[in-house]
């Protein structure tokens, strides 16, 4: 029983040693929780001189490649040429004027009529040329300025007149004697106006193309004259010498025509180059019945 105890004793003596021993050593130290390396900025080793900065260019839009260039403008044309009669060229027919003492004392000769006239070589003045068909596009706008016809010592003056689509024409009268004009369309709308004084005018315009109109004077028969109503500008009217030029066409495929009173219109057909000058003729051998 005295040995137990004993034992009992040491047992509790060493128990005591070893916590002494454990206290007196301390808590284990306890490692730091593993984390992910951190990325170590570096400077640059600093120069002895810091050279400034370069400029830095802005960076723009690249420049934007050159449009092509717009198609050349093909130059107009022109188409000219006479108006002939084949055959015997007949004379011109004389007006009487005896109808009216004061129409005959404004003459002091022989008035010949303009129905019809051709030179030696049968060249035709009084021709209306003008083109039917073909590439004309958009034409310019119509003049405002009138186109004047006049009615002189009881003539019409000029004989024939074109005139364009909403163009004014302006028939006067310089004679101090009663004259009317009165239009005669198929196409237009007709119209008399009485012209009983000198200085007095009338001033209408045409809506619609039509080649040929009638204007002509009721009071003396023998005053008539012409006028060629058309949409675009490409017309002429040949001169004395049976000539005639058309100006500024386009270049392409086109149709002419001749109109004369007396003979049946003749067509054409006609190449317009670019800026090229081209002659065309016309024969006029049929009369009209």
């Amino acid at each position: 029983m005295r040995a137990s105890k004993t034992n009992l004793a040491v047992l509790a003596l060493a128990l005591l040693v070893a916590l002494a021993f454990l206290f007196h050593r301390g808590p284990k130290e306890q490692k730091p929780p593993r984390t992910a390396p951190r990325a170590v900025e570096v400077a640059a080793p600093e120069s002895p001189t810091r050279a400034a900065p370069l400029p830095v260019k802005p960076v723009s839009d690249p420049a934007p490649a050159p449009s092509a260039p717009p198609p050349a403008q093909r130059p107009p044309g022109t188409v000219r040429g006479a108006v002939k009669i084949r055959g015997e060229i007949p004379l011109r027919k004389r007006i009487r004027l005896d109808a009216d003492s004061k129409c005959e004392a404004m003459h002091a000769g022989v008035v010949l009529s303009d129905q019809l006239v051709a030179d030696a070589n049968g060249n035709v003045q009084w021709a209306f040329v003008f083109v039917k068909a073909g590439p004309i596009g958009a034409p310019p706008s119509a003049p405002t300025t009138p186109v004047l016809l006049d009615q002189i010592r009881c003539v019409f003056t000029p004989h024939m007149v074109g005139v364009r689509v909403g163009q004014p024409i302006r028939v006067l009268s310089s004679d101090d004697v009663l004259h009317n004009v009165h239009a005669l369309p198929f196409t237009n709308k007709e119209f008399n106006v009485g012209l009983p004084r000198g200085g007095m005018e009338v001033v209408r315009t045409f809506d619609q193309p039509e080649v040929m109109l009638k204007i002509k004077c009721d009071v003396h028969p023998w005053m008539a004259s012409w006028v060629g109503v058309v949409d675009h500008p490409y017309f002429a009217v040949t001169n004395e010498l049976g000539s005639y030029v058309i100006r500024d066409l386009p270049p392409g495929k086109f149709t002419l025509e001749v109109w004369h009173e007396m003979y049946k219109s003749v067509t054409r057909s006609v190449d317009v180059p670019p800026g090229g000058d081209v002659a065309v003729d016309f024969v006029l051998d049929d009369r009209k019945d």
